[in-house]
């Protein structure tokens, strides 16, 4: 049960993770043929409490927390199913260079995905770069924006 909750309590925050006041939400996947590439960060301290300290994260203004999971989808009755994938990411501002990400894989159940965090500074334009191979498929490369 302890499972069930703690990933109830991620994805309720990462669904939530938009302030209102944006008026278009942000598309958070890529998909190539059947595969999609889940992707998203934000700052650590719009997690619950709980959720960080499962995962071991400082909910800290400076502390952020990129999320990624790759689905291969089936029909339209079926549930999507996770897949294990190889992972690089990195993310630079306007005036930094890249910084790669340590990624680390959560296996919960049967959802896979990855969770990387990363220091903030305040009112910065990031702009994030991910390489994800899921095998039997080509490799992908993601580019996404976020602005904390």
């Amino acid at each position: 049960m302890r499972i069930l909750s703690r990933r109830a309590l991620l994805l309720a925050a990462l669904l939530h993770l938009l302030p209102p006041a944006f008026a278009e939400p942000i598309e958070t996947f890529e998909r190539s043929g059947d595969i999609e590439i889940h992707f998203n960060a934000l700052r650590v301290t719009d997690l619950p409490p709980e959720s960080a300290r499962s995962y071991g994260l400082t909910r800290s203004p400076t502390h952020g927390l990129v999320t990624l999971a790759a689905l291969r989808r089936g029909g339209d009755a079926q549930p999507p199913t996770p897949l294990p994938a190889r992972v690089s990411l990195s993310f630079s501002s306007l005036t930094s260079a890249p910084q790669a990400i340590d990624l680390r894989e959560i296996r919960e159940g049967s959802a896979i995905y990855y969770l990387g965090s990363f220091r903030l500074s305040g009112g910065q334009d990031l702009t994030f770069r991910a390489r994800v191979l899921v095998d039997g498929s080509s490799e992908r490369d993601l580019v996404f924006r976020r602005s904390f």
